[in-house]
């Protein structure tokens, strides 16, 4: 009887990072005020190419001792893999995000799929497109990308108002920042995710709002949003 060995060879990468590796890091630092350290594990068979796993460590943030550390981590592993070359998210097999609260030195992990973020990172462009609208005050463009189920011809003159009643105390919208990536299951049963976030205003104000999206990448449309004490859908 012939016996076959599958040969497994894990190899801990605790060397210097890539140039995309460490603009991606140096990315979630800026975004997040943190410090930022990862280390990479490749997993290779003598039958397979090799899957490769990042642990990124993210610490020293006093904004995200204040939020979701669920969200968070999801965004965090979403940013670090939309920064890598092609060839490295195709082999990204999984993604483990350690927060460190900056106050109380607590740690919480998170592990991810390469592919489930891989779409996070994908449906993170309804996000951006709502967002880019409302800095460029293109508010039937928002109405127009809704599920049409969720189209009302009046819409836009809504968003439009609660805008303008925002900018008239607030200054006007400067920029905006995701800051976290979510999973709500409607009343149907379907799967969205939803993107959380905050705009920044003239004054230095910060306005939190969330926008839906599918779960499956093939769906492009906006599922639904809410701009906190404002507009609900």
């Amino acid at each position: 009887m012939k016996t076959i060995f599958c040969c497994l060879l894990v190899v801990l990468c605790v060397g210097c990072a890539s140039e995309n590796q460490q603009n991606a890091m140096d990315k979630i630092a800026a975004h997040y005020g943190a410090t930022v350290t990862y280390t990479k594990s490749l997993n290779k068979t003598a039958n397979a190419s090799g899957q490769s796993a990042f642990n990124i460590i993210v610490k020293n943030s006093k904004m995200l001792d204040t939020l979701s550390t669920g969200q968070t981590s999801t965004n965090i592993a979403s940013m670090f893999f939309g920064g890598l070359p092609k060839e490295e998210q195709a082999a990204c097999e999984v993604i483990t995000v350690e927060i460190i609260n900056s106050a109380s030195g607590k740690s919480e992990k998170f592990k991810y799929d390469g592919h489930i973020v891989q779409t996070c990172y994908d449906q993170a462009k309804i996000f951006h497109g709502f967002s880019q609208a409302l800095l460029a005050k293109d508010f039937d463009d928002i109405a127009e990308a809704m599920l049409p189920e969720y189209y009302t011809p009046t819409l836009a003159d809504g968003i439009a108002n609660y805008m303008v009643n925002l900018t008239d105390a607030h200054g006007t919208l400067q920029n905006y920042k995701l800051t976290g990536i979510g999973v709500i299951t409607a009343k149907d049963n379907t799967r969205h995710y939803q993107y959380s976030g905050f705009m920044t205003f003239k004054d230095g104000y910060h306005r939190p709002y969330f926008v839906n999206g599918s779960v499956h990448s093939e769906d492009d449309e906006i599922t639904g949003f809410l701009l906190e004490e404002g507009i609900r859908l």
